[in-house]
């Protein structure tokens, strides 16, 4: 029997809704990853946002590396904190789409030092793209775009 091919809208998450496309990336991010954790301990994986999770929650269950969610604005109806997850962090990367002007990269990075002021960024994974950047004021960037 043929397998139906189904189509997906296209645009910013397009490849998080095929799941086969989805497994194949996370695979790829996790690979990655994974070689430069050969190199450098990570407590844990910081994201935002809807986008961010997509990756992140399927990384630290493949990768068994804890969580830190920063939300974007608290929501008072379900939980009040803009911080959920790992603490007293040492050493972690940032999973995100893309760098645009930073201001999420400077949230995340602001927002883990609240809770752990020692915390020290040691990379950041995107997945969507990153305009030609190794790095980002200091911190290198892997580009894991396919």
């Amino acid at each position: 029997m043929k397998r139906a091919r189904f189509k997906y809208m296209t645009g910013y998450l397009s490849s998080v809704y095929d799941t086969p496309l989805f497994i194949k990336k996370v695979n790829q991010v996790a690979r990655k990853i994974n070689a430069f954790r050969k190199h450098n301990q990570v407590d844990a994986i910081a994201f935002t946002g809807h986008s961010g999770s997509a990756f992140a929650y399927a990384l630290s269950y493949k990768l068994g590396i804890p969580l830190i969610c920063i939300r974007k604005k608290p929501d008072k109806s379900h939980y009040s904190s803009f911080y959920e997850g790992r603490t007293n962090v040492r050493k972690y990367i940032i999973v995100d789409d893309f760098i645009e002007t930073g201001k999420t990269l400077d949230r995340i990075r602001q927002d883990v030092k609240f809770r752990s002021p020692n915390a020290k960024l040691l990379a950041i994974f995107l997945y969507g793209g990153n305009d030609d950047k190794d790095n980002w004021k200091g911190i290198p960037v892997f580009d894991l775009t396919w």
